[in-house]
């Protein structure tokens, strides 16, 4: 699974925190993952040392910029292979809803460890700290946590081809008003149109037609919300020059004309 498809099942998945802890263990020691609930996803995140972990007859390195989520039920098995002692935590969390559809286990390399640490090392102080509020606070930094080494993970995948990508994501927030073609892209970055669009959706999740549509359709309803602009004028404003295609896309894209999208939200409009 790529990191957009688990960024994606992340989005959709409602989570809770549920606990931390850490754990050293000597040098050249071996042993499972213990203290943990069974019934829990958690995230293992290795502080100093390295180690080799087994799951499933699957090894995963275990060191400081790389990342390991376990599943439910799944036995977990440590050996320490740094000379010095390992130190890990555990970060458990639950899903809730009745399936949980989160890969079993996985493992991602980040390229900003120590944003990453700073929301692992306030949970752990949280964690000696009884209270609600103290659960409310980690619940938050759960999700900063979770947010942040998806992010990073994706980051750290990045290629210069994926720069490519990102450099047309900003051109096309900088130029959606205008008669910008996919086709017209491609040939600014320098990429031929198929594999341009290969990429992109690799790297995205989207193809660039709908990724362009979906901000056209995004600032279209900024703009019926906030402004006196007819709707062909919106329309224009956000690169659709013929006034029925834009209400047919529009349409598509929300359930309800332009003129109706703005009747519905009269009370956001500024008069």
């Amino acid at each position: 699974m790529n990191i957009n498809q688990l960024i994606e099942l992340y989005a959709q998945t409602p989570t809770h925190f549920a606990n931390i802890f850490s754990t050293t263990l000597a040098s050249k020691s071996a042993c499972p993952i213990r203290n943990i609930n069974p019934k829990m996803n958690y995230f293992l995140f290795p502080l100093k040392g390295q180690a080799k972990i087994s799951i499933e007859d699957i090894q995963y390195a275990a060191q400081s910029n790389h990342i390991l989520h376990v599943g439910p039920h799944t036995e977990c098995y440590i050996t320490v292979t740094s000379v010095q002692p390992f130190q890990y935590v555990v970060l458990s969390y639950e899903v809730l809803g009745e399936e949980n559809v989160l890969p079993h286990h996985y493992s991602y390399e980040v390229d900003d460890v120590a944003r990453c640490t700073h929301f692992i090392t306030h949970m752990l102080q949280l964690a000696q700290t009884p209270g609600s509020y103290a659960r409310l606070q980690s619940q938050t930094l759960f999700m900063q946590f979770l947010e942040e080494f998806l992010v990073s993970a994706k980051r750290k995948k990045m290629t210069p081809k994926s720069e490519v990508v990102s450099f047309a994501v900003a051109y096309m927030h900088e130029h959606y008003a205008e008669d910008l073609s996919i086709a017209q892209l491609a040939e600014r970055v320098g990429v031929e149109r198929r594999r341009f669009s290969e990429l992109f959706e690799a790297t995205i999740g989207m193809n660039p037609s709908q990724y362009l549509m979906e901000l056209r359709i995004k600032k279209a309803k900024e703009q019926l919300r906030t402004c006196e602009c007819s709707v062909a004028e919106v329309g224009e404003n956000v690169g659709y020059y013929d006034c029925f295609y834009f209400s047919r896309v529009f349409k598509k894209c929300t359930g309800l004309s332009p003129s109706i999208y703005r009747k519905e939200h009269k009370d956001l409009v500024i008069s």
